[in-house]
């Protein structure tokens, strides 16, 4: 092979791994930013309710965060009624970010636009305001 030619063949490899890595860059973005709510569920036992924004090294990235609480009767019996409850009130104060590790991903299930727990969200958001 000429210089010339490995030269060409060098450039060829940058521009592909480019488009490659442009296309993935947007596939993650409107995949993440723009995409609805998703039902996280960890192999705890524990189930977020969250907007999926992503991958930092082994980490999902969680943001807009709720998650479901049982309600308690005033004897400390748990009622029948299931509360989303917004996660960023706790008393340490955490940001609405959680970077979950995906080894304890069990599923995670996008939510149709038509879900219970969707509206739940949308009157709280409304509230706020």
């Amino acid at each position: 092979m000429t210089r010339l030619s490995i030269v060409r063949t060098l450039i060829l490899i940058l521009i592909a791994g480019a488009v490659v890595g442009i296309g993935r860059f947007a596939y993650e973005s409107a995949q993440g930013a723009g995409a609805g709510y998703s039902a996280v569920l960890l192999t705890t036992g524990d189930i977020y309710f969250a907007k999926v924004v992503g991958e930092q090294g082994h980490y999902t990235m969680l943001r807009d965060i709720y998650y479901p609480q049982v309600a308690q009767n005033a004897d400390g019996t748990q009622a029948q009624d299931v509360q989303i409850v917004k996660f960023g009130n706790e008393l340490h104060g955490p940001k609405d970010e959680i970077r979950v590790n995906r080894d304890h991903i069990f599923m995670i299930q996008p939510l149709r636009s038509d879900s219970r727990v969707l509206e739940t969200i949308a009157e709280y958001k409304a509230s706020q305001k």
